[in-house]
């Protein structure tokens, strides 16, 4: 009762005193429903792209103003990968790859209409019983990764197949697959499957350049790999798995250089610091996520978590 004794000029005195620091800043509704969302740069401005439901909307990253509510027309089971190119966006579910400009619906699917006849030798068919797992827009060329092992590539301009339109990859994609392309390697995708494989694509030559066989690995390391992502360091890549293990893999030597462990929770996401300061203080860090929702950051120069965030 004391409080409510107290003159109202004293309380508004108190509430100003309490820190302002992790004050909310916006409510914006429902802005994901877990699926992967797409980064994409125009000009100064950073757009986060997220789906919800069977619809996607556009953030400007800056102060998270919604930017593009795209009708809801997404189809074709769960999205399982978003990838934006100037005002373009890509949808991936899981029988479907969409193409939007804006909020026009561009291609309902790039894969062709499955016909009675259809056969799985046909490049732009997606046959019945697979789906897509994984996709990746590396510079003007679209990969759809799906559960047979199909790598199909389309021209992201003209979204025409590129090079006959497929190659069969060998490996586990049945409960999915990871794409990332290593900087600086030219044409060249990375794929991980759901046995452990790493495998190492030239999409142009539609070669195998090599499997890594990761000297140094654990006789374990075989659990399925769930999240890829490059490092701002050349020949470096993060490797999530499903057990919880991340190893930080150099590529040129086919090496694991250091494993870390998120509690084994499945890894879902990872994204290195690459912002000036990180160099300039040299102080590499790691995010990790995990279905647990919570967003772990590690500190690579100790090799041990720095801290995390609670979902």
């Amino acid at each position: 009762m004391a409080a409510l004794t107290q003159p109202r000029h004293k309380q508004q005195q108190q509430k100003q005193q309490h820190s302002r620091l992790f004050t909310p800043y916006r409510a914006i509704g429902s802005i994901t429903d877990g699926a992967p969302f797409g980064i994409n740069r125009l000009g100064d401005v950073t757009f986060i792209t997220t789906t919800v439901g069977n619809a996607f909307q556009v953030f400007e990253a800056d102060k998270l103003r919604l930017a593009i509510v795209a009708p809801p027309l997404l189809e074709g089971g769960n999205v399982v990968g978003v990838q934006a190119q100037k005002s373009r966006t890509f949808v991936a579910t899981e029988r479907c790859i969409q193409v939007w400009d804006r909020v026009t619906l561009v291609k309902g699917n790039l894969f062709a209409a499955a016909a009675a006849s259809a056969t799985t030798n046909d490049v732009n068919t997606l046959p019945k019983g697979s789906k897509v797992v994984a996709l990746l827009l590396l510079g003007d060329v679209l990969l759809g990764l799906t559960s047979q092992g199909k790598l199909h590539v389309w021209d992201s301009r003209s979204l025409e197949t590129v090079d006959g339109g497929s190659l069969s990859i060998e490996g586990n994609f049945r409960t999915g697959g990871v794409l990332v392309h290593p900087d600086t390697y030219l044409n060249k995708v990375l794929i991980g499957d759901g046995s452990g494989r790493l495998m190492l694509w030239n999409i142009r030559s539609r070669k195998l350049v090599h499997e890594l066989v990761l000297d140094g690995a654990a006789a374990a390391a075989t659990a399925a790999i769930t999240a890829l992502e490059a490092s701002p360091a050349i020949d470096v890549v993060a490797v999530g798995r499903a057990d919880g293990t991340i190893s930080l893999i150099n590529l040129r030597y086919d090496k694991i250089l250091f494993s870390l462990r998120q509690d084994k929770v499945p890894v879902t996401s990872l994204a290195f610091r690459t912002d000036a300061s990180a160099a300039a203080q040299d102080c590499p860090m790691l995010a990790s996520g995990g279905h647990d929702g919570q967003v772990y950051i590690w500190d690579l120069k100790a090799q041990r978590l720095h801290s995390s965030v609670g979902g």
